[in-house]
């Protein structure tokens, strides 16, 4: 949904020159701008159109997809400005156009998980197809020429989009009513970015869609993520990897989302790391790698005796409280991506393992120094086994 969505607001910028170039006797007559709301769907809305033909530029002012029927915002994109210049082919219209430098500023993306689990990228997925366009202006003359094989002309026989889209000062809010009695909001401001967007030669189909970018959580300058994102829409399930970078965030308004798989319940704490990401039609395979600092937590009521991935609870509690700087926990997820499985990184892993084997000195220790008779030999078997298993 999000590649349609991206597609729709790049479209605008298309619009307004193919606009230029199918009505350009009506243009004579009228206006640009006209003519480009006459061929808007009605779930976008624009305040402001600005096409210079001398300066041979586009400005789209306060642009707008509107939310589908159900969801709080009444907007699912917000633009304050789309902008581009472009170029003729030839020394007229009936040439084609080239979109150049386009420029997005002031995005606001809402994303919105009902409590019924239902987002508003899936009902806008069902909502656009069903939305007519607007008819354009009737009584227009044809376009020079005035064939019926030149009025099917596509899209692309018309103007030219480039791949990569510049994202300047925007935002995305997750507002999620799912795991909450009130929704819950999650915000990633001041983004800087750009995207790429690969489209078929008719330009009806998305092929490939990169972003990369940088902006910080939940408001907070000194809380930034980074990140590197391509998504693969040609697949049946979910082909995408993602490459993201957290730094010093705040660990508390992820809780509802690493809750429900975590033994521990965190009361507060900040958190930096890599987190590598890959779904492979609907697999997943990633790699993270979690700096944790000035965090404080305790085991939940009924997990003090109870085995954690590869190891236990109690072996994982004494490695987060095993330094005051704070330690790096490191875990894969790896399967289908509706029911992954969890493992411990080599860094965990061999906190664990060393941890275990200073368990087992320490008891053959104090026994030596106690001259203790009693035979601890099973004892010792299961700490060795549990000993080799992490290994």
């Amino acid at each position: 949904m999000i590649k349609k969505i991206f597609l729709a607001i790049i479209l605008l910028a298309v619009i307004a020159g193919s606009a230029v170039y199918l009505y350009r006797n009506q243009i004579i007559e009228g206006t640009a701008e006209k003519f480009i709301r006459a061929i808007l769907p009605e779930y976008i809305k624009i305040e402001k159109i600005d096409l210079s033909m001398s300066a041979k530029k586009l400005v789209l002012g306060k642009f707008a997809i509107m939310n589908p029927p159900g969801f709080s915002t009444p907007h699912l994109v917000e633009i304050d400005e789309v902008s581009c210049s472009f170029r003729m082919n030839g020394v007229s219209l009936m040439s084609g156009i080239e979109i150049l430098s386009p420029i997005l500023t002031g995005v606001v993306l809402n994303i919105e998980r009902a409590a019924d689990g239902s987002t508003n990228l899936e009902a806008m997925a069902k909502h656009m197809p069903a939305v007519p366009a607007k008819k354009a202006p009737e009584g227009g003359a044809a376009p020079e020429g005035g064939s019926n094989a030149q009025n099917k002309k596509s899209l692309s026989d018309t103007v030219k989009i480039p791949e990569t889209f510049i994202v300047k000062t925007s935002k995305i809010v997750f507002t999620d009513s799912l795991p909450f009695s009130t929704p819950y909001a999650v915000t990633l401001d001041k983004i800087d970015a750009t995207l790429t967007l690969k489209l078929d030669s008719t330009y009806t189909k998305v092929l490939r869609v990169g972003t990369a970018g940088t902006g910080c959580l939940n408001g907070y300058a000194d809380q930034t993520i980074n990140w590197n994102i391509i998504l693969d829409p040609t697949t049946p399930k979910l082909t995408m990897s993602n490459n993201i970078e957290i730094s010093n965030a705040d660990i508390m308004p992820f809780a509802p989302y690493y809750d429900k798989i975590s033994p521990f319940v965190f009361k507060e704490g900040r958190f930096s790391g890599s987190f590598v990401i890959d779904f492979d039609n609907g697999n997943i395979g990633s790699t993270n790698v979690v700096k944790l600092k000035n965090y404080v937590f305790f085991i939940k009521r009924g997990q003090e005796n109870s085995a954690f991935w590869e190891t236990s609870v109690q072996d994982l509690a004494k490695y987060f409280t095993s330094s005051f700087d704070g330690i790096v926990f490191d875990f894969k997820i790896k399967g289908d991506m509706a029911k992954p499985d969890y493992f411990l990184g080599p860094i965990s892993r061999q906190a664990v393992t060393s941890m275990t084997i200073d368990k087992v000195s320490s008891m053959i220790g104090q026994a030596a120094s106690e001259g203790s008779k009693e035979d601890k030999t099973q004892e010792y078997i299961d700490l060795f086994k549990e000993l080799i298993k992490k290994k």
